[in-house]
C-alpha cells in the first residue's frame, strides 16, 4: 500500500485511525510522510503485526490480539526490555505502551527466525539463550511454567473453553502436577528468563552475529532449562531433538535426570498452550487455526512426556 491515502479511505483494515495518530505522534511525523504499510510476513499467533515506512526506514507495529492481556503483562514486558536495552540481546524498542500493549520496535529488513535444520544456528539459539541466562538482573517476578499451566486453565474455563479440550486432557493435566512435585527441587538456581523463547522469537539479523530475541512478553525468574522447552515446543521439536537442544545449551550430553527434567517441562509448555488455545478457540469467531494450534499440542505432550516417563529417574 503506497501512501496512506487509501488507508484513510478505509480501502485497509491493518491499521485502525487510532494507531496511525499513536505511530505519528511517537515519531514526530504526518500522516503524509509515511510510505508504506503492510503485513509482517513473520508469524504471530497472539498479536497483530504490521510494518511501516517512514523515509526508507520500516518500522513494526503490533497490535496486541483477543484476551493477549489476560496471559501477559505490559508491565513486566517493559520493564524486561528497559533492563536489557544495553546488553544487544533484544529487538529496539521505540515506544511500548504498559495500557494498550501496542507497541513500536524496529524492523530487521531480510530477517529470519533460526532454520529448525541448521544445527549451527541452533546452536547459536542455545548460546543466545545462555547469554540472558547468565545476566545478573534483578527482575521481581517469579512465573513458571507450572504457573502458567494452571493460570492458562483457568482462563480457558473461565469462558467456556473446558469443551475445546480432547479426551485425556485432565489425564495429562494431572501427571503435569505431580511431574512438579517430583522436579521441585531438581534444579533450585534461578534466573532471568524470556518465558516463551519460541523459535519464532529468536531472530537472525544483518546486524548482529548472533541471534537477538523479540517478544519479551512473559519475561519472570525462573530455571534455565524452561526457555530450552518454549523452544522446543513451538519448534515442534520431539524428544531426540530436545535432547539436543540441552546438549547445546549445556556442552555436555544431559543427564538421565537433566534430560528427563527438560522433556517434563517441554510436555507442561505444551499444556500451558494447549489451554490458551482453548482459550483462544472459545472467543474467536475463527476459531480453527487454533482447534489445530490444540490438536498439535495434544499430539506433542502425548509423545514427550511419554518420552520422558521412560526414562524416569
Amino acid at each position: 500500500m503506497e501512501g496512506t491515502g487509501d488507508f484513510l479511505n478505509g480501502d485497509y483494515s491493518l491499521l485502525k485511525k487510532e494507531h496511525i495518530e499513536v505511530f505519528c505522534r511517537v515519531l514526530n511525523i504526518n500522516e503524509e510522510q509515511i510510505e508504506r504499510i503492510y503485513e509482517n510476513p513473520g508469524r504471530s499467533a497472539n498479536n497483530s503485526n504490521v510494518v511501516i515506512v517512514v523515509d526508507d526506514k520500516s518500522y513494526l507495529f503490533r497490535i496486541p490480539g483477543a484476551g493477549t492481556e489476560k496471559f501477559c503483562s505490559r508491565e513486566r514486558e517493559a520493564l524486561a526490555y528497559d533492563l536489557l536495552k544495553d546488553t544487544g540481546l533484544t529487538d529496539k524498542v521505540i515506544y511500548l505502551s504498559v495500557e494498550t500493549g501496542v507497541k513500536i520496535s524496529k524492523y530487521y529488513e531480510n530477517s529470519r527466525i533460526p532454520s529448525g535444520n541448521n544445527q549451527e544456528e541452533l546452536k547459536a539459539s542455545m548460546e543466545t539463550l545462555k547469554k540472558l541466562h547468565k545476566l545478573d538482573i534483578d527482575f521481581p517476578y517469579v512465573d513458571t511454567l507450572f504457573d502458567r499451566m494452571k493460570r492458562y486453565r483457568d482462563f480457558a474455563l473461565e469462558v467456556g473453553g473446558g469443551k475445546y479440550y480432547l479426551e485425556g486432557f485432565d489425564s495429562f493435566y494431572q501427571k503435569m502436577l505431580e511431574f512438579e512435585e517430583v522436579v521441585k527441587d531438581f534444579d533450585k538456581e534461578l534466573c532471568f528468563t524470556h518465558g516463551d523463547a519460541s523459535i519464532n522469537n529468536l531472530l537472525i539479523t544483518q546486524e548482529h552475529d548472533y541471534p537477538i530475541l523479540i517478544d519479551m512478553e512473559f519475561p519472570a525468574i525462573g530455571t534455565r532449562f524452561e526457555d530450552i522447552a518454549t523452544f522446543c515446543v513451538d519448534a515442534d521439536f520431539r524428544a531426540d531433538k530436545i535432547l539436543l537442544m540441552t546438549e547445546f545449551y549445556l556442552g555436555r550430553k544431559p543427564t538421565d535426570r537433566e534430560a528427563y527434567h527438560v522433556l517434563g517441562l517441554s510436555a507442561v509448555a505444551s499444556m500451558m498452550w494447549y489451554s490458551w488455545a482453548a482459550y483462544k478457540s472459545a472467543v474467536e469467531e475463527d476459531n480453527k487455526l487454533f482447534l489445530d494450534f490444540r490438536d498439535d499440542y495434544h499430539s506433542y505432550v502425548t509423545d514427550v512426556y511419554g518420552a520422558a516417563e521412560e526414562i524416569g529417574i
